[in-house]
């Protein structure tokens, strides 16, 4: 019973637009994306050790390919003690851009043009370990 529970659950996440998957060490927020323009208020942490870790990203999944031109992410790193962390982005499993992300925030823009169906952030520090990122709001185009 508690197995159907809790695939009744995630198929009902899924259905509304989010969801969230958990591991001992990440945990990772997905968001579907229905059609271009699209905005959403997702007040997420992500990266370093006080939101999950390294494995911990924001995954956005378009409901068909579409042709993605920008970016924008509303974010800070006003998280922890250290304030050097990178937002990178990723279409499609390629890099994209990455940007430094302010500690008293701001709105980072990331020119895409190309088509892709999986956009997706990660937070990274500025020495290659991890670091985290407060992200606000998305706006895909």
């Amino acid at each position: 019973m508690r197995k159907f529970a809790a695939a009744l659950l995630s198929a009902v996440c899924l259905l509304a637009g989010f969801t969230g998957t958990a591991s001992a060490s990440a945990r990772s927020y997905f968001y579907t994306v229905p059609s271009l323009p699209w905005a959403k208020i997702v007040d997420r942490c992500i990266g370093g050790a006080e939101c999950g870790g390294t494995g911990n990203r924001l995954h956005f999944t378009l409901e068909q390919p579409a042709y993605l031109t920008l970016l924008e992410v509303r974010a800070n790193d006003d998280v922890a003690d250290r304030h050097n962390a990178v937002l990178r982005v990723y279409v499609d499993g390629g890099l994209a851009g990455q940007q430094d992300v302010k500690q008293a925030g701001s709105t980072l823009s990331y020119p895409l043009y190309r088509f892709g169906e999986q956009v997706v952030l990660e937070s990274v520090s500025t020495n290659g370990g991890t670091e985290e990122t407060q992200v606000v709001r998305v706006r895909l185009s």
